[in-house]
């Protein structure tokens, strides 16, 4: 449970140092004159919602670059005003996450996790979230009413509204983080159908 937190984050995929993401995600990244301006407007954009007391789930994919860069990336993970936790990504090289969970805001390296938020408004007061960086049609609880989050789609996976689930990748945003309140508002109208047997 992360009530230690003043308030809970959500995000992936922001591909830091990542020069080919301003091609491939052209449409909410190709305005950026290069990759630099990327990852300063990112890390800008985190710290105007973040205070010292939150705390950001990052689903992966921090950084696609060489190994000459990784000392780059923890000097920006440096600069985030608040605790980070890290579910790894495809992209994440393990030196790079070595490095980086030394930092005294990095709280936590996982490859899956899950949490239990207090909400009045979910099933016994509390909401679970499962987080991995990639989608999963199955996941702890589903048929109890559990959140799946992911990234690794950049937007690009169809939204199902008969799946609990959704891409906080920074692409599905408009460059910004995602508050819980985010989370809550698109599932709103969501089911989770058992595909499984689970009912």
């Amino acid at each position: 449970m992360y009530n230690t937190y003043d308030r809970v984050w959500f995000s992936s995929d922001w591909h830091l140092f990542d020069n080919n993401i301003l091609k491939y995600c052209i449409d909410t990244r190709g305005h950026y004159v290069d990759i630099e301006e990327m990852n300063k407007d990112i890390i800008t954009k985190i710290n105007n919602k973040v205070s010292k007391n939150d705390i950001i789930f990052f689903l992966g994919d921090l950084s696609y670059c060489k190994k000459k860069s990784f000392n780059n990336v923890v000097d920006i993970i440096k600069r985030i005003n608040c605790n980070i936790f890290f579910i790894k990504g495809n992209h994440d090289h393990d030196i790079l996450m070595s490095k980086i969970s030394l930092l005294p805001n990095v709280v936590g390296i996982e490859d899956i996790y899950s949490i239990k938020i207090n909400d009045q408004d979910a099933v016994h007061k509390k909401q679970m979230i499962v987080m991995c960086h990639y989608p999963l049609e199955v996941w702890e609880k589903s048929h109890y009413g559990s959140w799946m989050i992911h990234g690794h789609c950049h937007g690009t996976l169809p939204i199902n509204m008969n799946r609990m689930r959704l891409d906080i990748g920074i692409d599905c945003n408009n460059m910004l983080i995602f508050s819980y309140k985010d989370i809550k508002l698109q599932m709103f109208n969501r089911k989770n159908i058992s595909i499984d047997g689970h009912v």
